[in-house]
This record gives C-alpha cells, sequence and structure tokens, in this order.
C-alpha cells in the first residue's frame, strides 16, 4: 500500500487488540476505556493512528489535566468507532464478541441517557442475542447447563453478553441491565412466546432470587410491562393474544 494506510490500520489492530485485553484482565477504566475510543477512532480516521498510546502516557505521566482538555478530540473520534469496528469485524479481523466488548467500552463512556447511549444500547442487546425458534428461554445462569443448554440442545433464543462485556461496562449493574431491558422489549416487540426454565413457577422463582438478580429483574419486568405488548402469563410462559 503506497499511501502507508495498511500499515497505520496494522498498527491500531495491535493497539485495540492491546486496550481490549487490557479490559479483560483490569476491567474497564478511564485509561483503557478511552485508549479503546481513541485506538479505535484512529482505525476510522487517515493518518491517525496511536491515539490510544497518547491517553496511556498522558495517564502515567500524571497529566490528567491534558487528557480532560482533549476530551471533545476524543468524542469526535469515538463517533466514528462503530464505522470502523464493523469494518473490521465484516473482515474478520474481530469476531463478535470483541465487537460486543468494544461497543461496551463505547457506552460506558456515554452512558444511556443519550441517543448516541440508546443507539449502543440496541446495539449491544443485538449483540448478545442468540439461538433460534420460536421461543425465548429465559432462566439461572449454569456453567454448561441452564437456560443456556436448554435453548441450545431444544432450540430457543437467550440472552447472554460475550466475556468482558461486563467489565467493559465497569461491572456497572445498571448499564447491563440498560441492554438486558432492551433485549426484553425486543422480544416483546416481535410476539415471540417467553418461557421461564428451571423453576417450578414464576412465583417460586421469585422466592429464591435475591434482589437484584438478573434473572429477577426479568421476571419483574414482564409482570409490569409484558400485558402492554398484548402478553398473558400461563404457567411459567409469557404469550401473545
Amino acid at each position: 500500500d503506497p499511501s502507508g494506510h495498511w500499515g497505520e490500520s496494522f498498527l491500531d489492530i495491535a493497539f485495540i487488540a492491546y486496550d481490549i485485553y487490557d479490559i479483560k484482565a483490569n476491567g474497564w477504566n478511564w485509561v483503557n476505556g478511552l485508549s479503546l475510543a481513541a485506538d479505535v477512532g484512529g482505525l476510522a480516521l487517515p493518518v491517525v493512528t496511536g491515539g490510544g498510546l497518547l491517553v496511556r502516557g498522558a495517564f502515567h505521566a500524571d497529566d490528567v489535566a491534558k487528557v480532560v482538555s482533549h476530551a471533545d478530540d476524543v468524542v469526535k473520534v469515538a463517533s466514528h468507532a462503530d464505522e470502523a469496528v464493523d469494518a473490521l469485524r465484516l473482515a474478520g479481523h474481530l469476531g463478535d464478541g470483541t465487537h460486543a466488548v468494544l461497543t461496551a467500552s463505547m457506552l460506558k463512556q456515554v452512558g444511556v441517557h443519550s441517543d448516541e447511549g440508546a443507539r449502543l444500547v440496541k446495539a449491544l442487546a443485538e449483540q448478545s442475542t442468540h439461538g433460534s425458534g420460536s421461543r425465548v428461554v429465559l432462566g439461572e445462569w449454569i456453567q454448561g447447563g441452564g437456560y443456556i443448554a436448554e435453548a441450545k440442545i431444544n432450540g430457543g433464543i437467550f440472552f447472554e453478553t460475550a466475556e468482558g462485556v461486563y467489565d467493559a461496562l465497569g461491572r456497572d449493574a445498571d448499564l447491563a441491565w440498560a441492554v438486558n431491558e432492551q433485549f426484553l422489549r425486543n422480544q416483546l416487540a416481535t410476539g415471540t412466546r417467553i418461557e421461564l426454565h428451571g423453576f417450578k413457577s414464576v412465583t417460586t422463582a421469585l422466592d429464591n432470587l435475591a434482589e437484584g438478580r438478573a434473572l429477577r429483574r426479568e421476571i419483574e419486568y414482564l409482570l409490569q410491562h409484558a400485558a402492554e405488548y398484548g402478553y398473558v402469563l400461563e404457567g411459567n410462559a409469557w404469550i401473545r393474544r
């Protein structure tokens, strides 16, 4: 490539890979989060590379003010990140799991209370939707079993975030729930049957699940909102009539 753009892209991909490794290993923080945004943005913009190194250098030099003073530039760069991530994923450089980690990292930075945040929540909900069939399966997460195994073996749609996504969200339960809730809204809008797996009844599940648990929040959300979409609860399943 005479322009040198491929060489820059190769470096950007390497920087992004390191940022994601850092997030998975150490959890999300301002250093690796801003570094990831800068590096992904650098991939989308010509003749801009190494932004993450500049961010890390500023923090490690205790020159936080320097980074803050360029916050608008970071946001402008990050606004191009989704285009770059889509291009990389389609090119085979990044898997869907890494794509989800990138989306989660950007969501952590912008929050949910903005148009960009709402768009990222929808994107991450789609990236966390798996399986196929005529039903959605809810239940507790169990290694090698639980609701995911039920959906995979007997058919069904299920929600599962990729490895590293929760850390990229800063281990923020409310951000994670915003994505989970979007998944439920998406499924309710399609009229797909929603089944609770692993409990004798919805009441039994609520009696055994602690406050704040993801499955409990899913059940409570459906009890409060499923009827708005024309659903009724029959046994352990919400069915649209």
